[in-house]
């Protein structure tokens, strides 16, 4: 494999897993911004960007180890 074809694989998996860790953010984040303005959680919006973001996080590791393809399968 060549060098170039290494880099756009890693580029094709740093935008998977980006995107995927953003839509979650977002979703995370709207979901609980929603539980708020119904008052089934008292949460004001750094807290809740806070909570969103930690989602994203455990979201990003999650997606990023599952794309991940190992180089060296021996």
């Amino acid at each position: 494999m060549s060098r170039s074809k290494k880099k756009m694989d890693l580029k094709d998996w740093a935008i998977k897993v980006g995107i995927r860790t953003l839509r979650t953010f977002i979703q995370a984040f709207l979901g609980i911004l929603t539980a708020s303005g119904t008052g089934m959680v008292e949460m004001d919006v750094l807290t809740n960007a806070l909570v969103a973001g930690s989602v994203a996080a455990i979201t990003a590791l999650q997606n990023g180890l599952e794309e991940w393809t190992p180089t060296n399968k021996g």
